[in-house]
């Protein structure tokens, strides 16, 4: 009976034009509606149970003109121009979808004053369309005389990196080095471009469904484009390997699809997996960016799966036709030939235990700064220079002080008003204790007289803070307010109150983050232990990939911490010090999680493959990192530098987000894959294979496998990875992609063949 896969591949590689015209089709009809049918993005989610969402639904009941996104006008040059200020500011009022505009205020020094306005952002408003009642308030006419910036997310500039297309054409460069085809290194490339092609504006559509922030399809973009040429080398290898022994290039095809393609499946399917446990956060911000990248993956994997083969169709003979000099005959192309594969695989033999304890060493180096991670979000002195939202933090911080660009909402209620409009009592004779009580909290520069709502249930001031928003000392202070301050305002006035906006929800959000993914990391190591178990039949194998595997990404959170926290690479990243989003180290850890999944298979299911043979274990561990080294560090690199590129974004998060994948991979793919469990593995030695009785019994049905089948077995291992399968034994190298990268090709390892 003919796999499932490779069927799919039969098919597709006979009707390739069909299947071309309806890929071609499909990214022109995604592409070309996706702009119109594309949902609203939002960065407010969200954060049920915490006290800064309490305060949001009060203010979105009681306060109803205030419901939406508070942004504010700052004005430089105000001396003088005040008249013109407010004519200005009514102007601004007058713009659908502001829906309030606030008093003007003064800096007690310089000639500086801002005033706050809300821009509607509620999915039932129909004037809701934030970025567009920005841009038109940015092309207002401004006053003579006067500065005036604008401040709020709807502002915001940040964009996908010019640098992506540097990272592709790197990635090129190296399939190039790797295939010496130019057909051959294009294809990683068109699959990825097709996948989030259509993967972008399906986001988008799904923005309607989920709210989605609104960098969720440059993070998915980033993360299809990677994945995308990472399964498509995984696939073209087996090809390149199917057509070395000679077979018609639609065996060669089917036997890279049930190969190869099994491996695309399970590390698709894993990163899918990882990414829906994000909703374990019950964070609607995880949710979106979850949908959305899972999104992009499951388009790139279908691509590899059906677009690929038609393609491959296409190619046939001329896949890896070598560079023709001109009039001349066809010239083989110089090769980067060393066995730095070989040579590492011998070192590995030889030094196990001073190997694998020098790179357990250098994990934990470079894991130690995540010791030290900051969640918060970045304020405005992040973004680009010269931006409007730079420009208004600026002259916030120089007319007010750092406290005016993050101000604390403390919202009061009287008792037993419930949610109703015309509830009573009135809250009013409460407040004026909590303004004094909020004046006299240590860290509070000032307070803004109350607002009350339109019932007189409900009031809000707001207090500035000493320092920024994204600084420790703002999260302590908002600590001292909720359980301090405003408990024994509380006891004496009999108000009920939260402390919320902005600069107090991104502390809630971080404080949420933190306390939740514990939860995360343990339902995804387990599945991960488990797949493992029962694909290796090994406990020692599983617990090692879930240790190596927290290496991994703690190496990748300790070299986010010292490049944008502390600062140490900010002349090459161009980024201030900051801290870390709050859901960057958790996206990092759901997408490197089923990529490293994917080494794992790759290099344990090659050492086991070697075992199977007439090898021992050491023999086996030499042969199978000898084998694997060269696509594991091809794979590697093109994701490395795809993920590197997004530095150049004018984005932190983004630049962020792409130097934390980059980092992971690499760490991954050498000192993990090629070190420390080649390493242990040798240690180890036939322990490492050890599962319990029960184990086998149970996943062999009561039959234990045939001395003949043994090949078979180690097949459906294969079949879990893809990289090792008993139908096509020799399936798992490509001789020149190994001398490219290290080691030597079948046939002249030493011991292979006796």
């Amino acid at each position: 009976m003919i796999p499932v896969l490779s069927r799919i591949a039969i098919v597709c590689y006979r009707h390739r034009r069909r299947v071309l015209l309806a890929w071609v089709a499909l990214v022109v009809a995604a592409v070309t509606l996706g702009p119109s049918l594309a949902g609203r993005w939002t960065n407010g989610g969200r954060l049920p149970g915490t006290d800064s969402q309490a305060a949001q639904d009060v203010l979105a009941t009681r306060f109803p003109d205030q419901a939406g996104e508070g942004d504010a006008a700052v004005f430089s040059g105000i001396a003088g121009h005040q008249a013109a200020a407010q004519e200005f500011l009514a102007r601004l009022g007058d713009q659908p979808g502001v829906t309030s505009v606030g008093h003007l205020q003064l800096a007690p020094r310089g000639d500086i004053a801002y005033a706050p306005f809300t821009i509607a952002n509620g999915p039932n408003d129909p004037n809701s369309h934030p970025g567009q009642t920005a841009a038109a308030i940015e092309h207002l006419t401004r006053p003579a005389g006067l500065t005036v910036a604008f401040s709020g997310d709807s502002f915001e500039t940040g964009s996908a990196p010019k640098g992506d297309v540097i990272g592709v054409v790197a990635a090129l460069v190296v399939l190039l080095v790797v295939f010496g085809s130019v057909i051959a290194a294009g294809l990683p490339i068109v699959i990825a471009l097709a996948g989030i092609g259509v993967a972008v504006p399906l986001i988008g559509m799904a923005a309607h469904v989920v709210p989605s922030p609104n960098f969720t399809d440059q993070v998915a973009a980033l993360v299809g484009i990677g994945v995308g040429i990472d399964y498509t080398l995984l696939v073209v290898t087996r090809y390149r390997a199917a057509l070395g022994r000679h077979r018609e290039p639609e065996d060669a095809v089917a036997e890279a699809l049930s190969t190869a393609g099994r491996s695309v499946v399970l590390a698709g399917s894993t990163v899918v997996v990882s990414l829906m446990g994000l909703f374990l956060m019950d964070v609607s911000t995880f949710d979106g960016l979850a949908v959305g990248t899972a999104l992009a993956v499951l388009v790139v994997v279908a691509a590899a799966l059906t677009l690929l083969p038609a393609l491959l169709g296409f190619a046939a003979g001329r896949m890896f036709q070598r560079f023709r000099a001109a009039g001349g005959p066809v010239a083989k192309p110089r090769r980067i030939r060393f066995a730095a594969g070989a040579r590492l695989s011998s070192l590995v033999a030889r030094r196990p235990v001073g190997l694998a304890s020098l790179g357990m060493v250098a994990l934990l180096v470079l894991a130690a700064p995540a010791l030290h991670l900051h969640l918060g979000t970045a304020d405005a002195g992040t973004d680009p220079a010269g931006s409007t939202t730079r420009q208004a933090y600026d002259l916030a911080v120089q007319g007010f002080g750092p406290g005016a660009v993050g101000p604390i909402t403390v919202v009061a209620q009287a008792p037993n008003t419930g949610t109703h409009a015309g509830a009573t009592p009135a809250a009013g004779p409460g407040v004026p204790t909590l303004v004094t009580s909020l004046e006299r909290t240590p860290g509070v520069i000032s307070v803004a007289a109350p607002r009350f709502s339109p019932s007189g249930t409900a009031a809000d001031v707001q207090v500035m803070p000493a320092w920024g928003p994204a600084d420790r000392r703002t999260a302590a202070l908002i600590d001292r307010l909720r359980h301090d301050t405003l408990p024994a305002v509380e006891h004496q006035t009999g108000l009920i109150t939260h402390v919320g906006g902005e600069t107090a929800g991104d502390v809630d959000f971080a404080s949420l983050t933190s306390h939740r993914l514990p939860f995360l990391l343990i339902g995804v190591l387990t599945i991960s232990f488990l797949l493992l178990l029962v694909g290796f039949r090994s406990v020692a194998i599983a617990a090692q990939a879930i240790l190596l595997n927290l290496l991994s990404v703690g190496a990748a959170y300790g070299i986010m911490v010292a490049v944008f926290q502390w600062g140490w690479g900010s002349g090459l990243t161009g980024a201030p010090a900051a801290p870390v989003a709050p859901w960057i180290p958790t996206m990092l850890f759901a997408i490197t999680f089923g990529l490293s999944m994917d080494y794992e298979v790759f290099v344990i299911g090659a050492i086991r493959d070697a075992r199977a043979g007439p090898n021992d274990d050491r023999r086996a561990v030499t042969e199978g990192l000898s084998s694997t080294a060269g696509v594991i560090t091809a794979a590697a690199l093109i994701m490395a530098l795809v993920f590197g590129s997004f530095v150049t974004s004018n984005s932190l998060n983004l630049k962020v987000i792409g130097v934390g994948l980059a980092a992971a991979i690499v760490v991954d793919a050498t000192i993990i894959r090629l070190l420390v469990v080649p390493a242990t593995m040798t240690i180890l030695g036939p322990a490492a294979w050890w599962s319990p009785a029960w184990l086998d019994r149970l996943l062999s049905r009561g039959r234990p496998p045939r001395p003949d089948r043994q090949a078979a077995t180690t097949g459906a291992v294969g079949a879990l990875g893809g990289h090792a399968v008993g139908q096509f034994p020799d399936a798992g190298q490509d001789p020149d992609l190994v001398l490219a990268f290290g080691g030597q090709p079948p046939g002249q390892q030493q011991g292979a063949g006796q």
